[in-house]
């Protein structure tokens, strides 16, 4: 891996171990913008996988057989360009960087253009908005409650050219038979205040098996565990009125 200065900003986003299934490294030589000297490696340690994408920064699999990731997309084409996703990984697939964008839309500003790899690029399954920063994803399990028992939790590590800052949240994404279905449902939020102050950024997130939600936070240099708040029937609750 090549760490060397100037090489880039962006030397490595994700590393996962799941269970018997090989490591999958996946490493990222990457400006914000757009390079064509940049590209993702997946390295499957039983047999080489190689998938074009920028920044593949969360991964997760969905019962130990289908990958799935956020992407931490280019910058400097707007405010609303170019969408972070969550998205399903096609093993051979290309994932458009650098010379188009979700999917098919060309980037000009990767030069010289490749018309075949555009041609092939793969559109995302699920846009979580541009410039919120998605670096984090992990399933649910039914363990989380009714409501959040299927679906993935994203953290979103938040904008920095917005001039309404976007992110800066954990996001809930509901599945459906095995797909995104409906809108991100905040999870975790207030690491950025109404006054405008920053007191947390989410990175990572998981699932422990009691339930409860794990968060990095790599502002407050803080990993939080985020548990449901459980009722307590009435008859449990003490009372200090004495009796007559």
């Amino acid at each position: 891996m090549d760490r060397s200065p100037g090489r880039t900003i962006h030397p490595l986003h994700a590393v996962l171990l799941a269970g018997t299934v090989p490591l999958f490294l996946g490493t990222v030589l990457s400006d914000c913008a757009c390079s064509k000297s940049d590209e993702v490696q997946w390295l499957n340690f039983s047999s080489w996988l190689i998938i074009g994408g920028l920044a593949f920064c969360g991964l997760t699999f969905c019962g130990l057989a289908l990958l799935w990731a956020v992407v931490n997309e280019r910058d400097e084409i707007g405010l609303n360009l170019v969408p972070d996703y969550l998205t399903s990984v096609r093993e051979g697939g290309f994932y458009d960087w650098p010379y188009s964008y979700w999917g098919q839309n060309v980037d000009v500003r990767a030069q010289p253009q490749d018309p075949q790899q555009v041609a092939a690029a793969i559109s995302p399954d699920y846009s979580l908005g541009s410039h919120v920063a998605a670096l984090g994803v992990a399933f649910s399990t039914p363990a989380m409650s009714e409501k959040f028992a299927n679906g993935v939790f994203v953290g979103e590590h938040g904008s920095w050219n917005r001039r309404n800052p976007v992110g800066y949240k954990v996001v809930f994404v509901p599945f459906a038979d095995g797909r995104p279905a409906g809108d991100p449902i905040d999870f975790v939020a207030g690491f950025r205040g109404e006054d405008g102050k920053t007191r947390g950024r989410p990175v990572g997130v998981t699932v422990d098996p009691r339930g409860a939600l794990i968060v990095a936070d790599d502002l407050a240099n803080i990993v939080w565990r985020v548990t449901p708040v459980i009722a307590v029937p009435a008859a449990a609750v003490a009372t200090d009125v004495p009796s007559n």
